[in-house]
């Protein structure tokens, strides 16, 4: 235990000191560019380089993502073989970064493996194609499948109509 207390108190000794140095008045300037770069660094990061996060889900949390999930959601039931989704998923992907937020969100969702958990999905939702896209409100299923064209101008419309 006197090796750890020791460990511990020399940390904090070097810990200090670093303050110290960090916060005389010579320093103080590149303290707070430092800062102002990290803010920058923190919000590019977040509005640009993160990847969707949060809206894929999977065939084993898909339940609970909805339940748990936003007032409105758009869900993509897509295959990863299938052809049409691949054509579809990067204009979704594009529109779910400017429309997912606290109150609404798209989710995307793989159901393209053959096994239990997938082909339960596919009942319980009315899944019978790919790509399939559904309206969940208040984690409930709500309406009937788009049906319409999936070229990148009208999905677009109908997205924003959906969110309106």
């Amino acid at each position: 235990m006197n090796v750890i207390q020791r460990f511990i108190q020399k940390r904090v000794r070097d810990i200090s000191k670093t303050f110290t140095r960090m916060t005389k008045k010579n320093n103080l300037p590149k303290v707070i560019m430092l800062i102002a770069i990290l803010l920058v660094l923190i919000i590019i990061y977040k509005k640009y380089l993160v990847p969707n996060e949060g809206f894929t889900s999977n065939p084993g949390s898909f339940s609970n993502d909805i339940k748990s999930g936003a007032d409105k959601q758009l869900v993509l039931f897509h295959a990863n073989w299938c052809g049409h989704c691949q054509t579809l998923i990067p204009i979704w992907e594009n529109l779910a970064s400017t429309h997912n937020s606290d109150n609404t969100k798209m989710i995307q969702i793989d159901l393209g493996d053959d096994n239990a958990k997938t082909q339960q999905i596919m009942t319980d939702y009315e899944i019978s194609a790919f790509p399939t896209i559904r309206i969940f409100e208040n984690g409930q299923l709500s309406g009937d499948p788009y049906e319409g064209p999936r070229d990148e101008a009208t999905f677009t419309e109908y997205v924003n109509s959906v969110f309106a």
